[in-house]
């Protein structure tokens, strides 16, 4: 949760408290104090340095100390021109007023709303004091209902969409796991507008919640919505779980849930290809990839050809990637020319993984790739 991260460095314009709360830990937070506390390293190994620099004495006790008394995290969110970012506050379980004073410490002197977020940390030291438990531990703007949790979901994803970075990746997961497990936790059965929808959809790929981003997806085809804005969920769904690092998991739902999907939305090509290119993504067994190919190739023929020779979906996670080719011995596997593969490769139209700088070529991939085009003749001809 200490990092050198500066939330004020990237934050433009005014900049402002938006809101406060208190939160139990997200599962990578768990995670990280769990391998912090049994040998020292992960994610939260910086915090020893973070205490070093502060001058606290044995700072590595000091740190093993706060990761096994936190029940949980203060988060302050900031907001700006292009979005939010966020201050963590480890919780221990007391909101004395020195440890209030500790976190409006963290604040720069130039933003705005520090009156209203020392109000704020005495309203969730109230709070708590009556009983009240999260999600609905929140104050500054908002009193933790589900249209505060929404705003919230989508303040994150225009931080996403904006361009300008306000925070790391990491950070806004963080922020897009509490939004949704907050709306998840307040209002299970409820409907929402296609637009919450989405902002909600996308919130679980960045956290990770495949099922449930897979699932609002699924509820507003089956409620009725325009199939395109399901359709275009669903390209939003496709492009974060490979952004993500779910590919297979969401290739697995989507794949699970298919005939669900295409009997609300009309069995468009759509639904197919993204199946694909999950599974393209995720390097799957050759099997699996022939059979998302030959759906494509009996939804639509055409549209298969381009996807599949003039479309750059083929890249793979170096994780995932296997044994690695140059672009000779690609060819030589092939039987075709290294020009042949050189300019695919600079296309994306080949299996390719960036490995060091560099682009290369994983053997297992390479294989499935040839079997599935010459399946269905889209090898023909070329050098």
């Amino acid at each position: 949760m200490m990092s050198d991260f500066n939330p004020f460095a990237l934050l433009t314009g005014t900049v402002r408290v938006q809101a406060v709360f208190l939160a139990p830990p997200t599962p990578g937070l768990v995670a990280g104090v769990s391998q912090f506390l049994a040998d020292g390293t992960g994610p939260l190994a910086s915090t020893v340095e973070a205490l070093t620099a502060q001058g606290v004495p044995d700072p590595a006790r000091a740190a093993r100390t706060l990761f096994a008394n936190a029940q949980g995290v203060c988060l302050i969110v900031l907001a700006g021109t292009h979005g939010v970012a966020t201050i963590p506050h480890l919780f221990t379980g007391n909101l004395e007023d020195a440890w209030i004073e500790h976190v409006l410490a963290s604040l720069e002197p130039t933003v705005a709303g520090a009156a209203e977020l020392r109000t704020g940390l005495y309203r969730l030291r109230e709070l708590a004091g009556q009983g009240v438990r999260w999600p609905r531990l929140f104050a500054v703007a908002g009193d933790g209902s589900v249209d505060d949790w929404l705003d919230l979901a989508h303040a994150t994803v225009a931080s996403l969409d904006s361009g300008v970075p306000t925070a790391p990746r990491e950070r806004l997961a963080d922020l897009a796991w509490w939004c949704t497990s907050a709306v998840a936790a307040l209002a299970p059965d409820r409907s929402f507008e296609a637009d919450d929808v989405e902002a909600l959809v996308r919130c679980q790929l960045l956290a990770g919640q495949i099922a449930a981003a897979g699932g609002g997806i699924l509820a507003l085809a089956q409620a009725g919505a325009d199939p395109e804005a399901a359709i275009e969920l669903l390209g939003g769904f496709t492009d974060g779980a490979i952004r993500g690092a779910c590919e297979a998991q969401a290739g697995d739902w989507l794949e699970a849930n298919l005939v669900a999907l295409d009997a609300a939305l009309g069995t468009p090509y759509d639904t197919a290809q993204a199946l694909f290119r999950l599974r393209a993504a995720s390097a799957a067994p050759l099997e699996a990839l022939l059979a998302a190919a030959d759906r494509l190739a009996k939804r639509n023929r055409k549209l298969m050809r381009q996807d599949l020779t003039r479309e750059p979906i083929w890249a793979v996670r170096p994780e995932l990637a296997g044994d690695l080719l140059d672009t000779a011995t690609a060819a030589q596997v092939l039987g075709r020319s290294p020009t042949f593969v050189a300019k695919r490769l600079e296309a994306g139209t080949i299996p390719l993984t960036r490995q060091d700088g560099q682009l290369r070529i994983p053997a297992g991939a390479l294989a499935a790739w040839k079997t599935v085009l010459d399946r269905h003749g889209l090898l023909d001809g070329g050098s």
